[in-house]
């Protein structure tokens, strides 16, 4: 890309930009500490970042860019019923696992919305790793030895480490995780009709209305929408159109921290993690700076002499 020389903010620092497509992670990263590259556009491997960050590269990051969501099924018995899915929720240490596999990638998080939005807020029920409550809500929810179901999966991925993690902590309180992997198109077909007992869905980083409409409103309800729970709850509802028809920054914000709090309680979606993004660079790249839909302005990117 050449530089346009009468922008109207001026022409940009740089006067060429050639982007270069290595489709291997390891490979870019190994270009990146060989000269090769400045920049490398989002490094997903921890390993990779690790030995960049030691190095002393400059790690561009922007943190909780999209939220990690479990999608529960309520036609599917189990599911329908809350206390299950508070079982399901206290059954997984997904700060653990998120420590385990990817620290710098990912942190827990239990909210739909991200904390950077203007409606954001924290005071939510929220579900501490507690097998023994887990249990203890099992058996009050009529299944003291714990279910089946099965996990809607790529085959193209297949159990990811993240899976297997939940499979065994789910072992621990008597629910089994059976994996259910299909192809790609089948998995995009299936989970927008509604067809899994079990998804998971990434919530990226658009305007809070949009979020919360599209997953609770009912007028969005697969196959029509993304509301995969079929949640509909008409408190729920009301509040979410009076929020978005209020002019009142004051009486929004409260109305949509009333419906966090109740789809907090109710548990028809469950948030696991939030997503960092990272553009790793040599130190004298500056001005990399990625919004929260993994976007860097280029005009804005230079390289120090």
């Amino acid at each position: 890309l050449k530089r346009h020389e009468d922008y109207y903010k001026g022409p940009a620092p740089i006067e060429t930009l050639l982007f270069n497509i290595i489709k291997d992670e390891a490979t870019a990263t190994i270009a990146l500490r060989n000269g090769e590259v400045d920049l490398v556009m989002r490094s997903n491997r921890e390993e990779n970042l690790q030995t960049l960050e030691a190095e002393g590269f400059k790690m561009n990051t922007v943190e909780n860019y999209a939220a990690v969501i479990k999608v529960f099924n309520a036609e599917y018995e189990p599911f329908s019923n809350p206390l299950v899915r508070k079982a399901f929720a206290h059954a997984i240490d997904y700060e653990a696992i998120t420590q385990a596999i990817s620290p710098s990638l990912t942190q827990p998080h239990q909210s739909m919305l991200l904390p950077w939005m203007d409606v954001y807020t924290d005071d939510i029920p929220v579900y501490e790793y507690n097998p023994e409550k887990s249990k203890a809500l099992l058996a009050e929810a009529g299944y003291p030895d714990g279910f089946t179901f099965k996990n809607l999966g790529t085959s193209a991925q297949g159990v990811t480490e993240l899976q297997q993690f939940e499979i065994d902590f789910l072992s621990q309180v008597g629910i089994t995780m059976e994996m259910d992997l299909v192809d790609t198109p089948t998995f995009n077909q299936r989970r927008n009709a509604g067809e899994f007992e079990l998804a998971s869905r990434l919530l990226p980083a658009v305007n809070p209305d949009l979020i919360l409409f599209s997953f609770l409103h009912p007028d969005n309800m697969v196959p029509s929408g993304f509301n995969g729970a079929r949640y509909d709850n008409p408190e729920v509802t009301e509040k979410m159109e009076a929020a978005r028809a209020s002019a009142d920054p004051e009486e929004r914000l409260q109305l949509y921290k009333e419906v966090q709090q109740i789809v907090a309680d109710e548990v028809p979606y469950l948030p696991v993690y939030s997503s960092n993004v990272f553009w790793p660079g040599k130190p004298e790249v500056t001005g990399v700076n990625i919004n929260y839909l993994a976007q860097v302005n280029f005009w804005e990117v230079d390289i120090e002499e």
